[in-house]
């Protein structure tokens, strides 16, 4: 009986041992798919957004053979001369505060917007400007803001449209100079 036992045991424990097999090369093959993927989204994500910030760095570069402005019509300037064409220059202008922002969005249930900015400005006397002219440029962001639904305002493509309408707005109202930029320093929808 003993061996009876034995021996009906070995072909359960052998069938056992199969499925055990395909159940462990499933899960492999499963891993390595899930390796594959998470592979490709990082190698993509990495060109995506790394690779552009490595051509910045190679345009100001002098060595760099991509900074080399094309050979043709007019790339005989010298440095210094009127007609150069380099890279923009990336020298931030005056910065000026504007203090925080509290509206109520177009929303129908109530939701409140809580903003603080700074513009980039063209020059010192702009900011003179700025600094005269606060109570049309607050009364023009406040008006802009609390025409915006939070929906519109989640996404950054919202944010970044809204800051766009920002700069159009207080440009119309300046008369010396522009502002360049304005960063948000503080965004909350509640």
């Amino acid at each position: 009986m003993a061996t009876k036992d034995k021996t009906e045991e070995a072909p359960e424990g052998a069938a056992s041992a199969a499925p055990k097999k395909k159940g462990s090369l499933k899960w492999i093959i499963v891993g390595l798919l899930v390796l594959a993927v998470a592979g490709g989204g990082g190698a993509f994500a990495w060109l995506k957004f790394m690779a552009p910030h490595k051509a910045e760095a190679k345009a100001g570069d002098p060595k760099s053979v991509e900074a080399k402005p094309a050979e043709g019509k007019g790339s005989e300037a010298k440095p210094g001369e009127k007609g150069e064409q380099g890279p923009p220059t990336t020298k931030i202008g005056p910065i000026f505060d504007l203090d925080p922002f509290i509206v109520n969005l177009a929303d129908p249930e109530p939701r409140f917007l809580k903003v603080t900015m700074k513009l980039e400005l063209d020059t010192a006397d702009t900011k003179a400007e700025v600094n005269e002219r606060i109570p049309q440029v607050r009364d023009a962001v406040l008006i802009l803001l609390s025409s915006k639904e939070a929906q519109m305002l989640k996404p950054t493509a919202g944010k970044l449209q809204l800051r766009d309408e920002i700069l159009q707005r207080i440009n119309s109202l300046l008369a010396t100079g522009q502002a360049r930029n304005a960063y948000f320093t503080e965004f909350v929808v509640q």
